[in-house]
């Protein structure tokens, strides 16, 4: 959960002698821009900048970041680029595991809601899936996947497709929005 994730981090920081600040940014590269430039107007020490909800990157964001005197930490990659000081998670093994886990529930129709297709964030996640499946000789198949953004209406409409259209049991989603998009369809 992102709370956790937020705790660990203020835990960390508190241990090294830092106060941990959040700021909210609409979820564009400008409104990001703005952002860490006022950051830097108050002489922090450093950022964590999560991208995932971002929409559109720019490659300007990515130089921007690129060029910064303090360290600026990304917990996911911006158009398919790992940034310095990038701490980037395994969708592959996430997704495989979360394979595992529901195919070991009993689970043979497990669906696959996740970002945008460009991402190499969505293909890592589809390999993953995909390996876990092959291992269980379950047949993969593309269509049990739906691919959309990071918001409930893909996590909603992914739902609704993968269900009425394949009858998927369980599913695997690439984030806590779309996960709750699942959600809200499944009520």
């Amino acid at each position: 959960q992102y709370s956790d994730f937020i705790r660990s981090v203020e835990y960390a920081c508190k241990n090294a002698g830092y106060y941990l600040n959040i700021f909210l940014a609409e979820h564009t590269p400008e409104s990001i821009e703005k952002q860490i430039q006022a950051l830097m107007r108050y002489n922090v020490d450093g950022i964590i900048l999560d991208p995932s909800l971002l929409r559109d990157p720019s490659d300007s964001l990515c130089e921007m970041i690129r060029h910064q005197s303090i360290p600026i930490v990304s917990t996911d990659q911006i158009n398919n680029q790992a940034l310095p000081n990038a701490i980037l998670p395994d969708h592959k093994k996430g997704a495989y595991i979360a394979a595992e886990h529901l195919l070991e529930l009993g689970h043979t129709s497990i669906g696959l809601i996740t970002g945008p297709d460009s991402l190499s964030i969505t293909a890592s996640m589809v390999q993953g899936y995909r390996e876990a499946l092959e291992a269980y000789y379950i047949p993969f198949a593309e269509d049990k996947i739906y691919c959309g953004s990071y918001y409930l209406q893909t996590g909603y409409s992914g739902a609704e497709q993968l269900i009425n259209e394949h009858g998927i049991s369980a599913v695997i989603t690439a984030s806590d929005a779309i996960a709750y998009g699942v959600y809200q369809y499944a009520n």
